[in-house]
């Protein structure tokens, strides 16, 4: 019974050590397959961080020349008014107001009897 028990002891053995070679190997081959996952995860972050630093570097641009237009077009308009001839009511509203500023200058200058 001892050879049977051997021999039984070998075989158990080497199942033992089949399934623990099988169980490594899967455990290796997990590690490699989840090494390769973090790695396509941090390409795909790096590329996403890429594209979001282009898109808003591209916005940036895109704004710094439309504030730049907008400058150009109010710097245009205020030279147009500032250069605009006066409009002849406005001439004389304004003459009729400085009157009107003067006449109550001299009655606060005048003495109440």
């Amino acid at each position: 019974m001892d050879a049977a028990h051997a021999t039984a002891l070998a075989a158990v053995e080497a199942r033992r050590r089949e399934a623990m070679e099988a169980a490594e190997k899967r455990q290796q081959d997990q590690q490699e397959r989840h090494e390769a996952e973090v790695e396509a995860l941090e390409t795909r972050a790096t590329l996403k961080g890429k594209r979001l630093s282009w898109a808003f570097s591209a916005s940036r641009a895109l704004l710094d020349e439309t504030n730049a237009e907008l400058k150009r077009d109010w710097e245009d308009m205020k030279r147009r008014f500032d250069a605009r001839e006066s409009r002849a009511d406005d001439v004389a509203n304004i003459k009729g107001l400085k009157q009107e500023v003067g006449g109550a200058r001299a009655d606060l200058r005048q003495p109440e009897d």
